[in-house]
């Protein structure tokens, strides 16, 4: 092939190369240029995430329940979370049970807890959590208040500072 045919050649390929680039919307370069300079100004993420470490309850030897009200997760973080998973155990023999589960015919000073977060309820021993949180995502540098709430039978004495359960948050981030 004559150098005349290899350069029309050459010149008919680059120009469909070049075609197809712009119809991608990409940035073309010419043949003189073999690297285009990209300068990136990022941070990296840091996962900056507050969850609370109790939700207390004092409770009356009725079952009445007295607790605290502020609680919230608090992203920190640049970037939106998500809350996975919430799970609840209970401690020094207390069982976690339906949050609505009549409690009349309870013997008094039985362990269980009925426990609710947000409209999450307890349902058996699991936490019915319907991944809204999940869905919906904690965007950066705000905060999620947590409304609980909690149900006893009877107690022979009144619970204070008890350990009664843990609540675990499984915390990532919201894609």
């Amino acid at each position: 092939m004559s150098m005349k045919k290899k350069i029309k050649v050459a010149l008919m390929v680059t120009g469909i190369v070049g075609s197809i680039v712009n119809m991608a919307n990409f940035t073309t370069v010419s043949a003189e240029e073999s690297t285009i300079p990209v300068n990136l100004n990022t941070e990296p993420l840091i996962l900056d995430v507050t969850v609370p470490t109790a939700f207390s309850f004092n409770v009356t030897n009725k079952g009445e329940v007295v607790k605290s009200t502020e609680n919230k997760i608090i992203n920190n973080s640049g970037g939106a979370i998500r809350v996975d998973d919430i799970r609840i155990e209970g401690n020094n023999s207390w069982k976690i049970v339906d949050y609505d589960k009549d409690f009349s015919g309870v013997s008094v000073g039985t362990k269980e807890l009925g426990f609710k977060l947000n409209e999450f309820k307890t349902k058996g021993s699991k936490l019915e959590y319907n991944e809204k949180i999940k869905l919906d995502g904690i965007g950066g540098n705000s905060q999620l208040d947590l409304e609980y709430d909690g149900k006893f039978p009877m107690q022979i004495e009144e619970l204070k500072d008890n350990k009664i359960a843990n609540v675990v948050f499984d915390i990532g981030w919201f894609k």
